[in-house]
């Protein structure tokens, strides 16, 4: 908590959804974190898939982190 109330801590958010599956072909998600940007810094990163059936092509963030865009490609699961 010391780290955080000096401003160099670092606070991890994790979260999951379920949701219907997704169908095969290209898919993006945006996420914007607007939470106090005066005294706010960002860092977004996506994990590997688990699953080999999701491919991530290409992320897009604003030069603050702020803004970030995930492109991803959903493939027909190998028999």
């Amino acid at each position: 908590m010391l780290e955080v109330k000096g401003g160099v801590g670092v606070i991890r958010i994790k979260a999951a959804a379920t949701i219907a599956p997704l169908a095969v072909g290209k898919h993006a998600l945006t996420f914007t974190n607007a939470h106090l940007p005066a005294i706010s810094v960002y860092l977004v990163n996506a994990l590997l898939p688990k699953d080999p059936a999701v491919k991530i092509n290409h992320q897009a963030r604003d030069d603050l982190q702020k803004d970030y865009r995930l492109k991803f490609s959903i493939y027909s699961p190998t028999p």
